[in-house]
């Protein structure tokens, strides 16, 4: 487990440290907003990698107020994938079970963990990149 743990923190670290924001919590990265967070942060370490298209799409997103976290995954999910977002996506999915295994370990639900939110099923969609299997098995 101390993996897992290793894993999430440096996640919400290397997040907030893109964002500045002065708390950090394992909710800056697994939540909505995180893919955006991790996703800068990656651009951040590879500069080289970020797609012009990625980034006119963001810019768009944040002019009309829409989601740039759907935005990344979307790119991510292409048949022609974005490296840097499926990266992200990647990077979120990991943190995302490996947080869902921390609460199961903390609070040991003898009868059985719901995962609510908006989060937990979009993520069952992206099979066809990444096995959910390895969410599942982490939880």
């Amino acid at each position: 487990m101390i993996v897992l743990s290793c894993h999430v923190m440096s996640c919400h670290v290397m997040s907030c440290h893109v964002c500045s924001i002065d708390r950090c919590s394992i909710e800056r990265v697994v939540s909505g907003p995180g893919i955006r967070r991790l996703y800068e942060f990656l651009c951040k370490q590879n500069p080289k990698q970020v797609s012009a298209a990625v980034t006119e799409a963001l810019r768009v997103a944040e002019d009309q107020k829409e989601d740039q976290s759907a935005v990344i995954a979307r790119f991510a999910l292409a048949d022609e994938p974005d490296d840097l977002c499926l990266q992200t996506l990647n990077t979120f999915i990991s943190s995302y079970g490996a947080e869902a295994g921390n609460m199961a370990l903390k609070t040991i639900p003898y009868g059985g963990m719901y995962i609510a939110g908006g989060i937990g099923p979009k993520v069952c969609l992206i099979s066809p990149h990444r096995p959910t299997a390895d969410l599942i098995t982490r939880c």
